[in-house]
């Protein structure tokens, strides 16, 4: 099974299943409410890796509709 790190966007192949925050099967949608789970440093960091420009002050909420493209 294929694995994609929401953090990274590494891509690995795995014959065991993987539980980890971080690793998520590829092709799995990341919702608002698996988004919501995280704290605003994890956001700013997932913002960064995807190279998405950001505000410190803007709200979890505006974050995760930049993550998601809204």
């Amino acid at each position: 099974m294929r694995y994609i790190n929401i953090k990274t966007g590494a891509i690995i192949d795995s014959p065991s299943k993987i539980i980890s925050k971080n690793w998520v099967p590829e092709g799995e949608q990341i919702t608002e409410k698996g988004l919501e789970k995280h704290t605003k440093t994890e956001l700013f960091e997932m913002l960064e890796i995807q190279g998405i420009a950001y505000k410190p002050e803007q709200t979890k909420k505006e974050l995760i509709a930049l993550l998601e493209g809204d």
